[in-house]
């Protein structure tokens, strides 16, 4: 499913009945859909799937996702996956357990510039390596609550907070920077 609607930007919704127990592959799906304004992720949760990279990328009229039900047993990497999605206020991820096998959420959220309500409740992250840049640019975001991670396998967490402007607090004690190289 890899690229599936990349490109499509005159897309303003899909109506789907997609079986996806097989896919392994979900990156660029709807990379640069610029028109998509909603998505019935609902069925979008493939046990096998390995990379959702840029998944939702420059999705720029996209406003409100719910990736609530989405099970990550198999995911290795989740970079860019909402990067530019500029009208996206809301997302999420409550019940996103992915296992230990998630090495990389570079750029997750990256220039998410509406975004203003993010839930990452139990969004698990004890295999993850790789933080740069999650929430940068998420000017309008004002809270966050990240007390989920699990950072201590992490080696890199370059601009994480950067252009944060309005987030006026975040808890950070319980993160283990050990084997942290970059930052």
């Amino acid at each position: 499913m890899r690229g599936l609607f990349e490109l499509c930007g005159s897309i303003i919704s899909i109506n789907h009945n997609f079986e996806i127990n097989n896919v392994v592959d979900m990156a660029f799906m709807f990379n640069k859909c610029h028109s998509l304004i909603s998505l019935d992720t609902s069925k979008l949760h493939g046990p096998k799937v390995t990379t959702i990279k840029s998944m939702f990328f420059n999705c720029k009229s996209l406003v409100s996702i719910d990736l609530s039900k989405f099970i990550g047993d198999s995911l290795i990497e989740l970079d860019n996956v909402f990067e530019g999605c500029i009208s996206l206020k809301e997302i999420d991820f409550s019940n996103f357990y992915p296992k230990s096998t998630l090495k990389s959420i570079n750029y997750l959220f990256f220039f998410c510039t509406s975004l203003t309500k993010l839930n990452l409740t139990n969004f698990k992250t004890e295999g993850v390596e790789n933080m740069n840049g999650v929430f940068q640019g998420c000017s309008n975001l004002t809270s966050l609550d990240i007390t989920s991670f699990d950072t201590s396998k992490v080696n890199t967490m370059v601009d994480m907070f950067n252009g944060c402007v309005e987030l006026s607090s975040v808890d950070i004690s319980k993160f283990d920077m050990n084997n942290i190289v970059y930052m």
